[in-house]
């Protein structure tokens, strides 16, 4: 997650990292995916699944009450 002045701007991966060329000359912003897609802590696996696909995405943002709590990536789903 990238921060500043105590706002989320972006969800920088490590396939974003591992995606670029030029790492000493890239900026994290340059790299960062933005907006930063979520789901609320109560959504269930199936509807994270769902939102991923549809943004094409491998990892959202998990939230409680509009305040990020974690991270949850198609590593974390069920096989």
């Amino acid at each position: 997650m990238i921060k500043k002045s105590g706002e989320y701007l972006g969800m920088l991966t490590q396939t974003d990292i591992e995606q670029s060329f030029a790492l000493e000359t890239t900026t994290t912003g340059a790299l960062m995916n933005y907006p930063i897609i979520s789901i609320d802590v109560s959504d269930d696996v199936e509807e994270a699944k769902k939102v991923m696909e549809q943004h094409k995405i491998n990892h959202l943002a998990v939230s409680r009450k509009n305040e990020i709590i974690g991270i949850f990536s198609t590593k974390d789903l069920p096989n």
